[in-house]
């Protein structure tokens, strides 16, 4: 594959080459966003990484034109050019239009570029499709006709974003002028058309869950921007997680729903009885669930008999999709919520897919393996056969996964590549017991590019039957695969499940941690630009973006597939790329470390908050007892305090609570700590002249005050369980306050008043 760099590299067309040799661009993209407001977005892009990638046709030499960032059009018969996307977040219930102005621009004279071929799906070897040549080609007209355009506006849970559309390389056949825009002022404004898509919010937006506020920095151009323009920044919040699990499992999940919840993850179980048996009743109470309660995580529990998977699409074209399940706000594919599968035909198989994702985070396996990988690729691909960026299968292993992956806490990214590449490749072609062997001596990641099938990937040869015998107890990787079908389960036990089921002699979890693998064939290019996306994120390569767990990872891939290409083949790549695991595991690039952590050993019954001093900014401290989370924080400057959920520790029904502290690649720390019974709340000036009743009461409490002086009062009252039943907010220096109690259940509750800073509490009883 020869490259032509018209930035750098002088050529004998007719231009004149000056242009480039001062262009200031030189081989980077950049989108900068020059003014934000509620009815206009500008945005200046500056065009760099210009090159002409020759391509042999029936009419000989030609060319493909490329650019930095950008992604091809695919428009089978078309010339194969570039275009650029970004995607920005626009008003939930307004039309956009875009227009554009082209600042700088340099025009080549007797180019010949080639036709594209299209997309094209992995089981097609691309050489084997002929270059046609489509109408385009006899028209003396540039293409495309226009500078921008705006794709469908889509939902991406909180916020309503369109994806801009920019062809900074423009061509003529008929004159075979290649026009190449270095310098283009977009501007969006609103339209008089009617809202297409729209985002109808039942609440105003004050918080954002952090999983998805690192997404939406990563994927809005103007997320900043649009967070400076609002009233307020929505805080950012720990996200709540619904399990779906054929009945027969509930008990069986118990550990894991306690682990995840002492680690502050708010946890839902509930069973296919009450979720629904069909998959449009199950994306109904998910629905539904999601605009209640809030949702971030989705865990489907069962194999496919059990908990059905969704189906998108219609007729011949219908794919197995749990992703459905994550499309509820919009009628698009940007996921909403972040949806896994513990897919299990026994109880065995849940209880291993339990142990190994708790075992995983909790009580990690020590060792050096953490920094070790590998990436598979086929030899096929590359030029004008196909491949993310003009890539082969290996190279773009080597090159776009491999690279990052050493440039990052990777010590050894191992190379088993179709043919002999050099490097660390050897020569020939990978067999299963060199992938094996790798997978035995402790791997963290696994990236495939190839061809595959239900139960195999064919680079390599790796079977089902291989997973099932490995021996990499407690030495899990996480894979993300490029190829046909091996996440096909609805009617199978496909390749995905014996990674997600395997355990050794002992009954040890063996294979991975999670995987994310395709339900339908894919495509050549689309599902690689996810895979690039997928290891830049887990390096911190992309700008602003980190994410920690495998569903965000996972996430910001086929979101960054969905705006590079927003095709129907992109669309159904991400509907059919599936999650075999928990989405919120926390991944591991590096060996477990140990942190410093302290606290006291008892806390008050009446205490409101508990401090904790930790040596790793950003670990993230949750206090909890009994099956409930009673508060979490994060530690910023060493220290994190712990507010608690329902005011103090009354509400508990035991004498003691687990702190627990977990952080990327750390070692989780956990400690019982007593609740005193004999530490009471803050007193108040003249406390003994608060008098609370009649005690037992029946339809009204009052609270007498004299005596007492504040700025800021309410009066709360607590159920046996913490729950709030009323508060009322108190007039400065009022005598007396009663409260109607009538709505009240029968028993005991627990009154507190609260005078600025301090407060009492009362136990009262209401017949």
């Amino acid at each position: 594959m020869k490259k032509l760099s018209l930035f750098f590299t002088p050529l004998f067309l007719i231009f004149t080459i000056h242009s480039f040799a001062t262009d200031t661009n030189g081989n980077e993209t950049t989108f900068t966003v020059l003014h934000q407001s509620s009815d206009k977005i500008v945005i200046e892009v500056k065009v760099g990484g210009f090159q002409l990638i020759e391509v042999q046709t029936p009419k000989g030499i030609e060319y493909k034109a490329v650019i930095d960032n950008g992604s091809p059009i695919l428009e089978k018969g078309a010339p194969d050019l570039q275009k650029l996307t970004k995607s920005v977040i626009i008003p939930d219930d307004q039309s956009m239009q875009v227009s554009s102005t082209v600042q700088d621009f340099t025009t080549l004279t007797n180019i010949n570029i080639a036709p594209s071929k299209g997309s094209i799906m992995r089981p097609t070897d691309p050489s084997t499709i002929p270059f046609t040549y489509s109408d385009v080609y006899s028209a003396d007209n540039f293409f495309p006709v226009t500078t921008s355009s705006l794709r469908q506006p889509y939902i991406m849970r909180d916020y309503r974003g369109q994806t801009i559309v920019i062809n900074p390389l423009q061509y003529n056949p008929v004159t075979k002028e290649l026009r190449i825009a270095k310098d283009i002022i977009i501007e969006l404004t609103l339209s008089n058309q009617p809202a297409i898509n729209p985002l109808v919010r039942t609440k105003p937006l004050t918080s954002i869950v952090d999983e998805f506020d690192v997404i939406y920095k990563n994927h809005f151009l103007n997320y900043d921007a649009t967070q400076a323009q609002t009233r307020y920044t929505p805080l950012t919040e720990g996200g709540k997680m619904l399990i779906i699990c054929a009945d027969a499992y509930l008990n069986a999940m118990k550990p894991f729903v306690n682990w995840k919840m002492q680690e502050g993850i708010p946890v839902e179980l509930v069973g296919k009885s009450i979720a629904g048996s069909t998959n449009s009743a199950i994306k109904t109470y998910v629905q539904n669930y999601y605009t209640t309660n809030g949702l971030t995580y989705l865990l489907l529990v069962g194999d496919a008999t059990d908990i059905p998977s969704g189906v998108y699409g219609s007729g011949s074209s219908t794919t197995d999709s749990d992703q459905k399940y994550s499309f509820v706000s919009g009628s698009d594919v940007y996921p909403d919520i972040l949806v896994g599968r513990f897919s299990a035909e026994n109880l065995t198989d849940v209880n291993t897919q339990i142990d190994r994702t708790v075992q995983y985070e909790k009580t990690p396996t020590p060792g050096t393996w953490y920094k070790n990988g590998v990436g598979i690729g086929s030899e096929f691909g590359g030029g004008s056969q196909g491949g993310y960026l003009n890539y082969a299968d290996w190279d773009f292993e080597r090159t776009l996964v491999r690279t990052p992956l050493l440039g990052y806490n990777y010590t050894s990214v191992a190379e088993l590549y179709n043919g002999t590449r050099g490097g660390l490749d050897a020569s020939g072609d990978p067999v299963a017991g060199d992938l094996a062997s790798l997978v035995n001596s402790g791997l963290s990641v696994i990236n495939y590019t190839g061809h595959g099938d239900v139960n195999l990937i064919v680079t390599t040869n790796f079977h089902s039957t291989d997973v099932d015998v490995l021996t990499n107890t407690r030495k899990l990787p996480f894979i993300w695969i490029v190829g046909c079908q091996t996440g096909n389960f609805v009617t199978n036990t496909c390749f995905a499940e014996s990674w997600a089921r395997a355990t050794d002699n002992n009954g040890d979890p063996t294979g991975a941690i999670a995987s994310l693998m395709s339900t339908v064939n894919q495509s050549w290019d689309e599902p690689m630009a996810a895979q690039a996306e997928f290891n830049n994120v887990l390096t911190e390569n992309a700008s602003g973006n980190i994410k920690r767990t495998f569903g965000g990872v996972s996430v910001c891939g086929l979101d960054f597939m969905n705006d590079y290409y927003g095709s129907s083949t992109s669309d159904r790549m991400t509907e059919a790329w599936t999650c075999f695991g928990d989405p919120s595991v926390m991944l591991r690039t590096d060996q477990p470390a140990a942190m410093t952590v302290t606290h006291a050993s008892s806390v008050g019954l009446w205490a409101h908050s508990f401090p904790v001093s930790c040596s790793v900014n950003g670990a993230k401290v949750c206090c909890w007892a009994y099956g409930e989370i009673l508060g979490t924080v994060t530690v910023a400057g060493g220290t994190a305090t712990v507010n608690f959920i329902n005011g103090d520790l009354t509400s508990v029904p035991g004498d003691s609570m687990l702190v627990t502290v977990t952080a990327y690649n750390k070692i989780p720390k956990q400690k019982w700590v007593i609740i005193s019974q004999g530490v009471s709340a803050p007193v108040i000036a003249n406390e003994n002249n608060i008098q609370i009743f009649p005690n037992p009461a029946d339809d009204n409490l009052t609270i007498d005050l004299t005596g007492n002086s504040w700025k800021n009062g309410s009066i709360r009252i607590y159920n046996a369980i913490g729950q709030m039943m009323n508060e009322v907010l108190l007039n400065a220096n009022a005598v007396q306050q009663t409260i109607d109690i009538s709505i009240l259940a029968a028993g005991v509750y627990n009154v507190q008043v609260v005078l600025d800073e301090k407060s009492m509490n009362n136990k009262v009883v209401v017949k």
